[in-house]
């Protein structure tokens, strides 16, 4: 059974991203801050662990633990965000640190960690949740577009480092405001989401955008 891994589990991304990869049979791993919420069901060979993903080495060794767990992980997506309102005049830079961890030291520490397990195999797919803030930043937002920004790169630097390989690495970047019911709807960019997870190693793209279309 193929294993995807999802770090952030906010009831939008997050909880539909979980549901479409257990509609296609995927065993789960499934992270986030807070405790398993109500309406999240799993399965005998699936687990829900909570997380502070800032914690660096908890985070490791939770992903170490569930990939020994599943024999190895086909799936990594890094879906969880620390967004802070304001101008860059309005928070610490120690405030700013502390947003990079969650939005871009965590994603690199995480795929670090995936990825060697996926060189035992030389396949598997990583993949960014990110936000059109990484290019088109927000003043009002400005910490939040700098972490989308540095998380792009990683993402990106990261595909140029195994390009020679069958591990893909890529970001989505969602290009509005997530809600229910909008083109921006959870379920409908889960569902883009999982076709990149899964695209032919021949017409993969490192970048996508998601623009409600």
């Amino acid at each position: 059974m193929k294993h995807v891994i999802i770090i952030g589990m906010g009831p939008g991304i997050g909880q539909a991203l979980s549901e479409k990869f257990a509609h296609e049979g995927y065993a789960r791993t499934l992270i986030a801050r807070s405790p398993q919420p109500d309406d999240i069901s799993l399965n005998a060979y699936d687990n829900y662990i909570s997380c502070d993903v800032s914690n660096l080495n908890g985070l490791r060794e939770i992903l170490q633990q569930a990939i020994i767990n599943q024999g190895g992980v086909d799936v990594l997506i890094y879906n969880a965000v620390k967004s802070r309102p304001g101008e860059p005049t309005t928070f610490t830079a120690e405030e700013l640190l502390d947003d990079l961890a969650v939005n871009v030291a965590a994603p690199q520490a995480a795929a670090q960690v995936a990825a060697e397990s996926m060189r035992v195999k030389n396949k598997g797919t990583i993949l960014f949740t990110g936000g059109g803030w990484a290019i088109y930043p927000n003043k009002n937002f400005s910490a939040t577009a700098i972490g989308k920004a540095a998380q792009r790169s990683l993402a990106l630097c990261l595909a140029q480092e195994f390009e020679d390989t069958e591990i893909r690495v890529g970001t989505m970047l969602v290009m509005g405001q997530v809600a229910p019911n909008t083109a921006f709807c959870p379920i409908k960019i889960a569902e883009r989401m999982y076709t990149m997870a899964t695209t032919p190693q021949a017409s993969w793209q490192s970048e996508e955008q998601f623009t409600g279309s």
